[in-house]
């Protein structure tokens, strides 16, 4: 009877966005947004380019214990907007490839409204996708190749998200 309770404390967390604030340290998915005067290559070998959405990654191989830490730079003129309820609840969803065809893990299982987020013009904003994020029980990344995709819109857009697409490049878990 204790673990209904306890398991939606865990399941209510795990589509929280961090600000960067104190006590958001512990989320399993969290994205912190600031603005860039500039956009610089990453270890993974994407680099952000102007006038364009980039998803960059820390690494270019991972264990499958391994946080994955993604990097989306809006260096677009105007903002942007995304939907949570992605891969861990987050606002990017990360796919695999299996037999040529990518497949986006969507292992957000909490049940309430999607929230909009607006991305600002010159922002980058970081998403930390630990393994099993999202879900009651840890389950680690399979070995694979991997990408991210953003999936946006326009402020003003009616459906946001449904607009455009940002896809960094491949990666290896294993």
């Amino acid at each position: 009877m204790l673990l209904l309770p306890a398991a939606l404390v865990l399941l209510a967390a795990c589509g929280r966005v961090s600000t960067g604030a104190a006590g958001d340290a512990g989320n399993a998915t969290s994205a912190t947004q600031t603005t860039a005067a500039s956009a610089t290559a990453t270890a993974g070998g994407n680099a952000a380019v102007a006038n364009s959405v980039t998803i960059t990654l820390d690494k270019a191989l991972y264990a499958a214990n391994d946080t994955l830490t993604v990097t989306i730079t809006n260096g677009l003129a105007s903002v942007i907007t995304v939907a949570d309820h992605q891969t861990n609840c987050s606002i990017v969803v990360l796919q695999s490839q299996s037999n040529g065809a990518w497949q986006s893990i969507r292992n957000c299982r909490i049940m309430t409204p999607t929230r909009l987020t607006h991305l600002a013009a010159g922002s980058v904003t970081t998403v930390r996708l630990v393994p099993g994020g999202g879900q009651i029980a840890t389950t680690p990344w399979a070995a694979g190749t991997y990408r991210v995709v953003l999936m946006y819109g326009s402020a003003a857009s009616a459906t946001p998200g449904s607009g455009a697409e940002a896809t960094s490049h491949t990666f290896t878990i294993g």
